[in-house]
């Protein structure tokens, strides 16, 4: 099969940029042959101002996605970001030339900020109101730019998302219902997981360690201040709480976590500090989508302890040995828990069961070839 990868990259490469990345080596792996194009988001204030300007519909972008598409001729096109360099126009283009499928990483499609957060809190004015609530609070950046956000999310509904998408890949049973909420046909959405390749063995069984291992962007949404607040809870257990990443609040962490403070490191040296960690902790005040930090925890057999909001808590439910919190509250029963080697033993063999059921790239594989073939079938329907 033919994929063509489109793709919008952040200036702070994350999770999206692993996984399309990821998943391009693996269709390769399999025998398919992809094709990728990509994008930056300026740098410079200029450029950024000029860009964002085009991001309800930018043509120059819709115009050269639609020529990639004639010169490879793809069976089958995956969209994973188009904030804000590319722009809606550019699924419209790709729909009228081949089938389309998106996954939808976050939740740019209904909401300014993508991540239904506003004063450190959930929020939904924009999917039970109107749009302009996201002007109102400036809920990206600044009021112009918050301005441009709610028109593209407003241009995206009501000339491409509901009708040329052939297939969504939603992250979680929540993502899925929002996007029915928004006006998406259930029949259109599929929840599909991210997947993370084995990382070997651990040098040790979780119980041995008393490392509580934190990694992800040092941001508010993150719950960073929450696990501040809370590592003398940590320390008074026994455990010592050690954070890798960077970001916005790194200023405050690490002072006040010194040598525990890693930074921002390699995938090797990540992996060698969860295969070595008692458990993971993830105290998220946004809904998230599927972090591939959980699934990299579970597939080395690290206990995860997170946030009960949205995407995370979701899966953490509904795995064995593992244990949800509100990062806004007493975080003592979850420090109880960590404490517990009985517990910390069941969860890290419960979380490699996980991994092998659901997160590795044999699934993915599948997961992947089932999606495009419905999008070929649903796209041919309507032609």
């Amino acid at each position: 099969m033919r994929v063509l990868q489109i793709h919008n990259r952040y200036r702070q490469h994350g999770g999206e940029d692993q996984v399309v990345a990821a998943e391009a080596t693996l269709l390769r792996s399999n025998g398919h042959e992809v094709e990728q194009f990509s994008v930056d988001n300026p740098e410079s204030p200029l450029a950024t101002a000029a860009a964002l300007a085009q991001a309800p519909w930018n043509r120059k972008s819709s115009t050269e996605v639609g020529e990639t598409i004639q010169a490879y001729q793809p069976d089958v096109v995956h969209v994973h970001n188009t904030w804000f360099q590319l722009s809606p126009a550019v699924v419209a283009v790709a729909h009228q030339l081949a089938p389309v499928v998106m996954t939808v990483h976050n939740y740019r499609l209904m909401c300014s900020n993508a991540q239904l957060l506003r004063d450190d809190r959930p929020c939904r004015l924009c999917l039970d109101g109107s749009l302009w609530n996201g002007v109102i609070h400036s809920c990206y950046r600044d009021p112009v730019s918050s301005s441009l956000a709610a028109l593209t999310i407003a241009t995206g509904r009501k000339r491409v998302w509901r009708s040329e998408v052939d297939r969504y890949l939603a992250l979680s049973d929540l993502a899925s219902e929002l996007l029915i909420e928004i006006g998406i046909g259930r029949e259109r959405i599929a929840v599909k997981d991210n997947f993370v390749p084995d990382p070997g063995p651990r040098r040790q069984p979780a119980e041995s360690s008393q490392v509580v291992l934190f990694v992800g962007r040092l941001s508010p949404e993150k719950g960073v201040r929450q696990l501040l607040d809370n590592r003398a809870l940590l320390a008074d257990a026994g455990l010592t709480l050690r954070v890798a990443g960077d970001g916005p609040l790194q200023g405050l962490v690490a002072p006040l976590l010194g040598a525990n403070y890693l930074g921002r490191l390699t995938s090797e040296q990540l992996g060698a500090e969860m295969l070595g960690a008692r458990a993971l902790v993830m105290p998220s005040i946004w809904y998230e989508g599927q972090p591939r930090t959980a699934l990299e925890a579970f597939a080395g057999g690290l206990p995860v302890a997170g946030s009960s909001l949205g995407a995370i808590g979701e899966l953490l439910r509904a795995q064995p040995g593992s244990w949800t919190f509100d990062p806004h509250g007493d975080w003592s029963t979850a420090v109880a828990t960590l404490r517990s080697d009985p517990s910390i033993r069941e969860a890290s063999i419960a979380a490699r069961k996980l991994w092998e059921r659901r997160f590795g790239p044999e699934r993915a594989v599948d997961n992947l070839e089932n999606a495009y073939t419905q999008a070929i079938e649903e796209h041919g329907r309507h032609r």
